[in-house]
């Protein structure tokens, strides 16, 4: 197959015209069959003697026009998603504007902006499963160490031997000073 030149900017004002190439509301957006046939028309309509290449040269040529158009419009993306990632009251920059912006201008219809969803909900929840879960609890003094337990499980508190000689030195001096700090167990 011999080098293809292909016209952006006919390009461009061939997929404008078939929406369903490039809005996804559009109602026929999904339809494959329709979307290969549009994209054999637009073939046909840049490249010359596109009708007398055979079947794998046009197979081709489609792959080749289409691959020209996903990089116009990424191009167009960037560009606009660079404009709305500059910060309200920023010092003005010298933008580079993709070369076919303006032709592209009926993309800006479709980028649709970044949404995000507070947190702020999602803490008041847990918040809230963390007091209903403090109701639940208390403290259960033992000799020389306080261990948070569910309330219902009292009776199965941990008992602890403090006579016994094994463990750290950090652990015999800590329990010598009655410096031990509480332990928060989930149960």
């Amino acid at each position: 197959m011999a080098q293809l030149n292909i016209d952006t900017e006919l390009l461009i004002s061939e997929v404008e015209a078939r929406k369903n190439l490039w809005h996804a509301g559009d109602e026929l957006y999904k339809d494959r069959d329709i979307r290969i046939k549009s994209w054999k028309e637009i073939t046909s309509n840049i490249i010359k003697n596109y009708n007398e290449m055979s079947d794998f040269d046009q197979k081709k040529a489609v792959e080749k026009v289409q691959q020209r158009w996903k990089t116009a419009r990424d191009a167009k993306m960037r560009s606009i998603s660079k404009n709305k990632n500059m910060k309200s009251g920023s010092a003005a920059k010298n933008l580079k504007h993709y070369i076919y912006d303006r032709q592209l201008q009926f993309l800006e219809t479709v980028a649709e902006p970044n949404t995000s969803q507070s947190s702020l909900d999602e803490i008041d929840v847990v918040q809230a499963e963390v007091e209903e879960d403090d109701q639940n609890t208390k403290i259960v003094e033992d000799q020389d160490d306080s261990i948070e337990l569910p309330a219902e499980t009292e009776k199965w508190k941990r008992k602890r031997n403090t006579g016994s000689t094994t463990g750290s030195k950090i652990n015999k001096k800590a329990l010598e000073t009655g410096n031990v700090t509480p332990i928060l167990i989930n149960i």
